[in-house]
């Protein structure tokens, strides 16, 4: 077992020295192209996208392969490589849930592996809410909420070092090669072995989306792909929930009703709980990683793209973004009035991408 500093400067200090600027891709090194039928955004095409990212003959995946990480803007991001299939016409997409270890076989010359990272603690206390707080009507005392955060459905690996790198990782992660509830704040094996998977992890990727940098993570994308930034335009999945807006739920049994985001505010109890050295060494491998990425950003905008370039590129996202908000309206994604009264809002599948008809519009009038 090793003690590993859990202080920010420390942890911050190992992921830059994991980080590495991600590179430009040619389309055609990404994107397969054919008689499509991307137009129509039936359930049926757009299941064909998924079952078009597996190649039967070679038993590879190829194609734009998102590793779509559970309450790390999955549908957000799902929205996101479904509108750039859409629009560059590209027949291969993998954008449903499956985790990393099953793109070990990927076409080298055919493929952009993308997945989504999210601050390790508030993704643990988001999907304690989704899952757990809210449908089952718990009582959200600290003592539940930690119980909750300390459960597998809110994403407790079984000593994996994180839900996010277990996720993530292309090679399966060994039960308890990481951490042991009995060792509290230390973690198993030596740490070099840890960061050289991290390493690995990151150099696998063409890319990883940052979720609180949601808005530069796909300014990114878009110029790394070559690719108009409308393409990467997409509302929020769940822009309720930062209004406090009523959404429509758009699968199982309340599909069509339109209801409300149940989460309060993190306690001051449970911070303290998601700052404590047992939490953060169970998911040292989780915060490590979330903070290469952050600095892999970073590297790109400065080494690949250039910040002047970046900031023109942003500047013009958010200015669509207002032009599409100003057009759609403030609601726009929801698929709700404001008084809760569902109303119709195509989307590409599920909850991705809703509300595009709305956006190509305003888009269509530039």
């Amino acid at each position: 077992y090793f003690r590993v500093c859990l202080l920010d400067p420390c942890m911050d200090q190992v992921a830059s020295q994991l980080a590495r600027p991600f590179s430009t891709q040619s389309k055609d090194g990404w994107c397969i192209e054919g008689q499509t039928k991307t137009q129509q955004q039936s359930s049926d095409n757009v299941l064909s996208l998924s079952r078009n990212a597996f190649n039967d003959n070679t038993h590879q995946w190829q194609g734009l392969l998102l590793v779509k990480v559970p309450k790390a803007a999955s549908s957000t991001c799902a929205g996101v490589v479904l509108r750039i299939a859409r629009q560059q016409q590209c027949t291969a997409l993998q954008w449903q849930h499956k985790e990393g270890f099953h793109f070990q076989n990927r076409s080298q010359q055919h493929h952009f592996l993308v997945g989504s990272i999210r601050q390790p603690a508030q993704r643990a206390f988001s999907s304690v809410w989704f899952f757990q707080l809210a449908p089952l009507n718990i009582t959200p005392t600290d003592e539940n909420v930690i119980r909750a955060l300390n459960t597998r459905r809110a994403g407790k690996t079984v000593g994996k070092g994180g839900y996010q790198y277990n996720y993530l990782s292309i090679e399966r992660v060994i039960r308890k090669s990481l951490w042991d509830a009995e060792q509290g704040d230390l973690i198993m094996n030596h740490p070099s072995r840890l960061y050289q998977r991290i390493q690995q992890l990151i150099n696998t990727y063409h890319f990883i989306i940052v979720i609180e940098r949601m808005e530069e993570s796909l300014v990114v994308l878009a110029l790394l792909l070559g690719i108009p930034l409308s393409n990467v335009l997409v509302p929020s999945s769940k822009a309720a929930n930062h209004h406090g807006n009523f959404y429509q739920v758009r699968v199982g049994r309340r599909k069509g009703q339109c209801v409300k985001p149940r989460k309060e505010p993190m306690s001051p109890n449970v911070q303290l709980y998601l700052n404590s050295k047992t939490w953060l060494a169970m998911n040292y491998a989780d915060e490590i990683l979330y903070r290469a990425a952050n600095a892999s950003l970073d590297r790109t905008i400065d080494d690949v793209i250039g910040r002047d370039r970046f900031r023109t590129a942003l500047k013009e996202y958010r200015r669509l973004k207002i032009l599409v908000q100003n057009h759609c309206g403030p609601l726009h994604g929801t698929g709700c009035t404001k008084d809760g009264t569902p109303i119709p809002e195509p989307c590409y599948d599920r909850d991705f991408g809703c509300g595009y008809q709305c956006l190509d519009e305003a888009l269509n009038r530039v």
